[in-house]
Order: structure tokens, then sequence, then C-alpha cells
């Protein structure tokens, strides 16, 4: 998976996915099938095929507890410009970028999650990061009833691990913990 985003219009919030081109496009599909539709089998394949294409960014940002890292587009992260002053090892970087990782059969160096946790701290703080995720709403809502405000997630520390997301909302000036489960 490259990227994701949502689009909320008059029909409600759509989500979309962006993956590499892996053959023909649906429309080619539809056309060698005399405009009759897909057949089942290639839609059971082509089904497989999306479940299976889990990059380990994907995985990283399933796991529960980091709901709040923010997807950072590959493209970002391969800039060398934004990796400057990160120390890793080539190998790291290649596992992040994997776009085929297998939690269950692939290797890992122990270094990725540090790393990916720093990346998002720099692509935030980008024209492309928090500007546009808080703008659209992809972060939780002030838990105080009587505000509801859009907020946005703060970490008390800028040392690995030492401590949780909290939820900041402008209005009301003040920090919440994190409520989501």
């Amino acid at each position: 998976m490259l990227d994701d985003f949502k689009i909320t219009g008059v029909n409600g919030t759509h989500i979309f996915i962006v993956f590499e081109v892996l053959g023909d496009n649906l429309l080619k599909l539809i056309q060698k099938s005399n405009l009759r539709g897909i057949p089942l089998a290639n839609v059971k394949a082509i089904t497989r095929q999306v479940q299976n294409n889990s990059s380990w960014i994907s995985w990283f940002l399933g796991i529960k507890g980091n709901e709040y890292l923010c997807r950072v587009p590959i493209d970002y992260i391969q800039e060398t410009f934004n990796q400057m002053g990160l120390e890793y090892f080539t190998e790291t970087l290649q596992v992040i970028l994997n776009l085929g990782f297998d939690s269950s059969f692939d290797c890992v160096f122990g270094d990725e999650e540090k790393w990916y946790g720093l990346i998002p701290a720099r692509y935030i703080m980008s024209e492309r990061g928090m500007p546009q995720k808080y703008e659209r709403g992809d972060f939780e809502v002030c838990p105080k009833l009587s505000c509801r405000q859009k907020a946005l997630p703060v970490g008390p520390s800028d040392v690995w691990v030492k401590s949780n997301v909290k939820i900041f909302c402008p209005r009301c000036n003040d920090t919440q913990p994190h409520q989501r489960h």
C-alpha cells in the first residue's frame, strides 16, 4: 500500500487506498470479458492479493497503541533529506519500506519501531503533515461533551517510550488522557 486518505462529501466519508500498479487495471479486465463484468474467480484472486499486500507500516500502525502515529507517505520516507540525523541501518529502512511484509515470516532488526516513531515528528511539521490531518479531522475530538472540538495528539516527552500520548484541545487549552482502546 502506497498511501490512504479520506474524502468527505455529500454521500458520506469514503476511504481510498492506493496500491502500486500490479498489472492490468479493472477497466482492462472488464474489457477483456467483453464488458460482462469480472469473473468471480478473478474477483477472488484480486481480493486475496489486496488482503495479502500488507506493508510493514500498515502492520505497525495496526498495533494497539500506535493509532496516533500518522502514516507517512513512502516518498517522504525515501527522501534522503528527511532522514538526516536519524541513525539507522539500511536493513531497518528496507523493512519499513517493504510492501509485502508478513509479520509471521519477515525479519525485523529492532530499530524499525523507534525509527518510524521519529519520522512522523518531522512529517507533521511539514506542510503535508499536521495541518492537513487536523483539517480533515483525522484525530480525536475533545472528550469533553460540552466541547467536541477537533483535537490534536501530543506527546508530553520527546524521549522514546517515556510517556503516553495525550489529547490537546485548542478550545479548552487543556490536555486529556488518550481514550481510544
